[in-house]
């Protein structure tokens, strides 16, 4: 009978997984939050929090009404959902859904992703086909809702809020009958125009409207440059581009991309039909 002996004497252990306890009780963490202005839909807040060395210091940040304020460095869940969509059918290639709408913080039109809040007792997944629905008049099937990718909570603004949003991907049927002619249901304040672009075509359809005046939702050009990330590795290794992109490739790596962007190339080819 052999038994694997380990190489660390136990001492050594031991103060390997103390220095491990101590560098982890000295991780930066968010202590306090202090309302100081509300408003219908933002709260202004004073945050206070520790460095690495022990100091105590302080930070603004604004966050949604619709949240409770935190109490302390608890993991922020998703506020709201944005939505990767993409149309099938027999007659065109695979089709991204963009919106294009005026953001008055911004001065000027963007383009983004359809996306919304996240209403209370909702699950991401209809959160997502809701404002889909209602963004861009396009139906999600049942058994699209299904098969749905839901990425984990991700940040925008790390520095200004703690918003999160889940990144769904939806695959929509636009041969079915409800999609032939797709109406919005907008509000009344609510003014958002519908880009359908071939994936293949985004690159330039980012400039295009980048061209217009538009700013473009920072998440799309980090699609933009996994799916050329992606297209050089794969050129490179031998492998046709069209043979190796699929939509759902993209997808997966839209959702790395946002999340961690230094990955794209693993997601996308880790992501390959």
């Amino acid at each position: 009978q052999t038994h694997q002996v380990s190489p660390f004497h136990p001492n050594l252990l031991g103060a390997l997984s103390s220095a491990l306890h101590a560098e982890m009780a000295e991780l930066p963490r968010t202590t306090m939050w202090e309302a100081v202005h509300s408003m219908n839909w933002l709260r202004l807040c004073r945050l206070t929090y520790q460095d690495r060395e022990g100091k105590t210091r302080l930070w603004e940040a604004v966050v949604r009404t619709t949240r409770a304020i935190p109490s302390g460095s608890e993991r922020s869940e998703a506020d709201a959902v944005a939505v990767l969509a993409v149309l099938h059918s027999a007659k065109q290639p695979p089709r991204l859904l963009l919106v294009r709408q005026f953001r008055p913080p911004m001065g000027c039109e963007t383009i983004e992703l359809p996306a919304g809040l996240i209403d209370p007792g909702e699950m991401p997944v209809q959160a997502a086909a809701r404002e889909l629905h209602e963004e861009t008049g396009y139906v999600v099937s049942e058994s699209a809702l299904r098969t749905a990718h839901v990425s984990q909570p991700v940040c925008l603004s790390p520095g200004m809020t703690n918003e999160c949003v889940r990144l769904v991907q939806l695959d929509i049927d636009a041969d079915a009958p409800e999609n032939v002619r797709p109406q919005q249901q907008l509000e009344e304040s609510e003014d958002i125009s519908v880009i359908t672009v071939p994936v293949d075509d985004l690159p330039r359809e980012l400039e295009r409207q980048a061209a217009t005046g538009a700013i473009v939702f920072g998440a799309l050009y980090t699609l933009q440059m996994g799916m050329a990330l992606g297209q050089q590795r794969h050129l490179a290794s031998g492998e046709a581009w069209r043979d190796w992109l699929s939509v759902s490739s993209a997808s997966a790596a839209f959702v790395a991309g946002v999340a961690v962007g230094s990955v794209f190339t693993t997601a996308l080819a880790r992501a390959r039909l």
